[in-house]
């Protein structure tokens, strides 16, 4: 890795006014930071957490449990921002080859993430969501479709299935059968029933694996070229996908 990384920018987006807290309790876990940092190289983490005071709160209990600012005081502008740098050890490992000998070094540098969390911004489209190699985001088609609308940049959904009667879960599969998106359904979703699934397994095995899972799915995303959306033909393209859904 090079002394000086290029950057490379995650945007995390939630809606503007409800608490999506399973989504930004997965983004500010620090296994999660690890490995976007160290692993994939991001050097950029953008997270809009809405304009609810409980997500304001969220936000700053977790950026205060993350080992490399815990013993920092947490602070927001007037207008909900706050922005915390992290560092996070990486080791490579050269291989040097000669015609009679093989050697391996290993060389120890840091990788350095910034993480800014917003409340919202009218112009994110512009801001942020153009400007990101990844945007995970809640299920909201408006959210979706600013995203797939803009070149190059991948989208992870986010299900927030405690949001009754919005067809998030029937949307998301719509998009990701039309190859243009991939989606994941946190844990505690619906418990029981993944517990079902899962042969009765415990709450906190389960979890573990739920959580194991989204981390392969961004890792997957991040690679991943997904096809370009087609344009609306005479209608939006809302219309469109809930008439697919019903």
């Amino acid at each position: 890795m090079s002394q000086k990384q290029q950057r490379k920018q995650l945007l995390v987006t939630t809606g503007a006014t409800v608490t999506f807290t399973k989504l930004i309790e997965l983004i500010l876990h620090p296994t999660f930071l690890q490995l976007i940092s160290s692993k994939l190289q991001y050097t950029h983490l953008v997270i809009q957490y809405g304009t609810s005071s409980d997500s304001q709160q969220l936000v700053e209990k977790l950026l205060s449990q993350i080992p490399q600012i815990s013993n920092k005081k947490i602070s927001f502008k007037p207008d909900g921002a706050t922005t915390q740098t992290l560092t996070f050890p990486v080791t490579t490992t050269t291989t040097t080859k000669t015609s009679q000998t093989k050697s391996t070094s290993q060389q120890s540098t840091q990788s350095r993430l910034e993480i800014k969390c917003i409340l919202f911004d009218t112009n994110l489209v512009a801001n942020y969501t153009s400007k990101s190699h990844l945007v995970i985001s809640h299920a909201g088609t408006g959210s979706i479709l600013d995203t797939l609308r803009c070149p190059g940049v991948r989208l992870l959904v986010v299900i927030n299935s405690k949001l009754l009667d919005n067809h998030q879960l029937d949307i998301a599969e719509a998009f990701a059968n039309m190859g243009v998106l991939k989606f994941h359904v946190p844990f505690d979703d619906d418990i029981e029933k993944k517990i079902d699934w899962q042969g009765g397994k415990k709450v906190d095995d389960v979890e573990r694996e739920s959580f194991s899972d989204f981390l392969k799915l961004v890792e997957d995303v991040d690679d991943c070229e997904f096809k370009k959306i087609e344009p609306a033909k005479g209608s939006v393209i809302e219309d469109v996908i809930l008439s697919e859904c019903n």
